[in-house]
């Protein structure tokens, strides 16, 4: 039995091996040619709680199950699918990727090439397949890793086909880097294989900023084929660097004088890479530091062209396998793995299980920051990492431990997709457990509305958190998982009802309510991110709530509803079919004027703060009330009298300013009103003259100090809007804090009160 990391295979004999992820042994039969290079695989390729984080929906991919004659008692079973990764495309859907012996039934709609091929599903954001691809040669190929182009997706595994099917190229060695391109359709575009006298393994490939590809992986081949660096132990990383339609450009090998494993490239600011793997090198050819047990975390950083700039190695006193290395939103990288070790070395946490999960944040030198040791009490392990903007991490992989350490739910099975969320320093904030009664294995965590969508495979039939029976005897599982809303912020704080309020946050696709102080509102949902929301007519000032799927969220501060005000009709009587003006606050929006019910006709609004109306044909005695658009209305506190003769109305006087004036009344008795008060920036002054005046204003300070003095001047009777920029007479800003105003009418002052507050509130 080979016991890799608390997954176990059993060698029957030199031309089966059995994964035993159920009791129905998955059997693949091989020649005695294949069966090193099989055994070098598996070693390279296995190596919350807060309420509100469910699952919205999950699906199964699957080909067929085949049983194949081998001998009388032991039939060789074709039908397993293992995902491998899966990256968002363009138009909101995902492509999935890995390799599949299964033929042609279940999702699968090709036959089989070769005894193992590539396999790649292209799904709709909901889950739904659009079309699938079977890809290989004449033998098995390994798809590892996927890469989405802008016109296209790249394909990369390894491969030990010769020329046949989809394979155009010979043979290198025992096995070879095998890439493909297919465009946006997934129709083949191109393959390259590329590999010296021996085993090259490809595990890993990004995209260059030239429309190229890094692809990255381990070789023990010497000096040959495509392989210019000769070897530096049993096994090294190799690194192949070719342009945009897969021509070689050149390629690198990094390792010491023991087996150096490579399972993954990133991008670093400067241009260059920072590879990533496990190594039991000790100081030798490439690697500058001692082992720290009997495998460790080795990384190394190289410049665009490939030139080595530094290495480091992390581990304890057993086996530390590094699967995965992510750009941190604050800077520096986070690596993840699998750790056997205990504490000691540059591991400062003990193990918490068997195996456990283990990342270590760095800076962009590659010194040590912090480490975490997360796991439950049997065996837990970490395959991908997905870095968040605000500096937290999503760290998703499979676990078979029970209610242990940082596992907060039971077991389902034999192993389970394991989920949690850490903060900037590594510590948990929530974690999730989906799964079904067998085996169940997590490799690939991307983003999606909502949440999260989470990749990999399962021989589980339905049971727990999975809603479909397998189809084939292994098959590729999708779990899409979201999360409770959060308000971040919202714009403007403050409105009339109607007024559109954009709500910022996360999680938000899924929306069911929007809520101002308990009332519901008509909303859209933008995406992930952002709501547009319009204030209900009935709401009134309180807090905004935000109900998805997953749960509901309150924002932190409050939303004034703002609502219009009647302040003064000028004139206060009238017949049906005079004029009337109003004048008042938030009038902008006014959809209609009723006098004690009846509506008005001919409404106009003149500078938001104005409204001239005709008394109606049936209107009486009674409250004039206005509504806006929104919802918004108000009510007058006195009434308006409708009499048997017109009122008459003068025109507008000549020595106010267009901008002043929005109508000249005659009768009224002068009235004074302020708006908006409090005000942050500017205010303005109401003023209705029943007759002519000479008119001054003068504003002062809390002390009684004079700041602000409009000069005497005379004034027609009519209407005016007087407004104060907020400035004192020299020009200077005035501070927050209570100000006194006079208004002197002829022999008559007018005296009140006025607020400025701060314009950031």
């Amino acid at each position: 039995m080979l016991h890799v990391l608390g997954t176990s295979f059993i060698l029957k004999s030199a031309m089966k091996l059995i994964w035993p992820a159920s009791k129905n042994y998955f059997e693949y039969t091989i020649s005695g040619k294949h069966l090193c290079w099989l055994l070098y695989l598996l070693l390279n390729t296995f190596t919350f709680k807060v309420a509100g984080q469910i699952k919205q929906w999950d699906k199964t991919y699957g080909g067929t199950k085949t049983y194949v004659p081998y001998d009388s008692s032991n039939p060789i079973t074709h039908g397993s699918s293992l995902l491998q990764d899966m990256v968002p495309t363009p138009d909101g859907g995902y492509l999935l990727g890995g390799y599949s012996d299964s033929e042609k039934g279940g999702d699968k709609s090709e036959p089989g090439k070769g005894s193992i091929d590539y396999w790649v599903v292209k799904i709709d954001e909901s889950g739904k397949k659009k079309w699938d691809k079977t890809i290989g040669g004449t033998e098995g190929d390994d798809l590892a890793a996927l890469v989405a182009t802008s016109d296209g997706y790249l394909l990369a595994g390894t491969s030990d086909s010769e020329t046949g099917d989809d394979k155009s190229d010979a043979l290198r060695g025992v096995a070879d880097f095998w890439v493909v391109k297919l465009d946006t359709s997934g129709n083949k575009l191109w393959d390259r294989t590329f590999g010296g006298d021996k085993y090259d393994n490809l595990r890993a490939a990004v995209k260059t900023p030239d429309g190229g590809f890094l692809l990255g992986g381990t070789s023990s081949s010497a000096m040959s084929g495509d392989k210019h660096g000769g070897s530096r132990g049993s096994a090294d990383y190799w690194i192949v660097r070719m342009d945009a339609t897969g021509n070689p450009l050149w390629d690198q090998t990094y390792g010491g004088k023991g087996y150096d494993n490579l399972q993954t490239i990133v991008a670093t600011s400067d241009g260059g890479y920072l590879l990533g793997g496990t190594s039991n090198s000790g100081i030798s050819g490439d690697k500058q530091n001692r082992t720290r047990g009997k495998d460790d975390y080795w990384i190394v950083k190289i410049t665009s062209t490939g030139i080595k700039q530094w290495d480091r190695t992390f581990g304890s006193s057993n086996v530390d396998n590094l699967q995965t290395i992510v750009k941190a939103a604050g800077g520096g990288y986070l690596l993840g793995g699998t750790s056997l070790s205990g504490s000691g070395g540059d591991k400062h946490g003990s193990s918490r299980g068997g195996a456990d999960q283990w990342v270590i944040k760095i800076d962009e030198n590659g010194q040590q920051l912090w480490d975490r040791t997360l796991g439950g009490s049997n065996n837990d392990e970490l395959t991908d990492i997905l870095p968040l903007s605000d500096g937290t991490f999503i760290i998703g992989g499979f676990s078979n431990s029970g209610i242990s350490g940082q596992k907060s739910e039971v077991s389902q099975g034999g192993s389970d997709y394991w989920l949690l969320k850490v903060n900037n320093l590594g510590q948990k904030i929530w974690d999730k457990s989906f799964g079904g009664q067998q085996y169940d294995y997590l490799r690939s965590v991307v983003p999606a509305p909502g949440g999260y969508l989470l990749a990999g495979y399962s021989d589980s039939d339905k049971s727990g958190s999975k809603s479909e029976s397998t189809k084939g005897f292994v098959d590729y599982w999708l779990v899409q998982v979201v999360l409770p809303p959060q308000i971040t912020s919202f714009t403007p704080e403050q409105g009339l009802p109607g007024t559109t309020v954009t709500i910022k946050g996360n999680h938000l696709q899924f929306t069911r309510f929007v809520r101002f102080n308990g009332v519901k509102a008509t909303y859209q949902v933008i995406n992930n991110s952002y709501i547009k929301a319009v204030v209900p007519g009935s709401a009134s000032s309180g807090y905004i709530e935000v109900e998805t799927i997953a749960g509901k969220t309150t924002s932190s501060h409050l939303f004034t509803v703002v609502q219009p005000s009647i302040l003064a009709m000028a004139p206060n009587e009238g017949a049906i079919g005079s004029t009337v003006l109003i004048m008042g606050t938030h009038l902008t929006t006014v959809k209609n004027v009723f006098f004690n019910g009846v509506p008005a006709s001919n409404v106009k609004v003149y500078y938001g703060i104005f409204i001239k109306v005709t008394v109606p044909e049936k209107a009486v005695t009674g409250s004039v009330r206005i509504l806006l658009t929104g919802g918004g209305q108000a009510t007058s506190d006195l009434p308006f009298k409708v009499t048997s003769s017109a009122v008459s109305v003068a025109p507008a006087p000549p020595l106010a300013s267009k901008s002043m004036v929005a109508e000249s009344i005659q009768i009224v008795p002068t009235q004074v009103t302020t708006y908006p008060n409090p005000f942050s920036r500017s205010s303005s002054f109401g003023l209705t003259l029943a007759e002519s005046a000479i008119v001054q204003i003068s504003i002062y300070s809390e002390m009684g100090q004079k700041i602000y003095e409009i000069a005497p001047a005379k004034f027609l009777a009519g209407t005016y809007v007087l407004p104060w920029n907020g400035l004192t007479s020299q020009g200077q800003p005035t501070s927050s804090g209570l100000y006194y105003y006079h208004i002197a009418v002829n022999s008559k002052v007018y005296s009140g009160r006025l607020v400025k507050i701060d314009s950031s509130h």
